[in-house]
């Protein structure tokens, strides 16, 4: 999830950084493997903007 007060930089969901994905994929994959997961996985991005009170939900948004 990112959240911004305003967009003077742009959108929240659009600063979700390849290092911060892989980050993620890595331990949810550990994760999976520890616990013997069979089914699908997915990565989701959840920006607020704060200033007009904008939810944005990206399904499947990487992996």
């Amino acid at each position: 999830m990112k959240y911004w007060k305003n967009d003077s930089y742009g959108n929240p969901e659009d600063f979700v950084s390849k290092r911060q994905k892989k980050n993620i994929i890595q331990t949810a994959d550990a994760y999976i493997h520890q616990i013997h997961w069979k089914k699908d996985i997915r990565f989701d991005i959840i920006s607020i903007l704060v200033s007009d009170e904008t939810i944005t939900h990206l399904e499947d948004a990487f992996y």
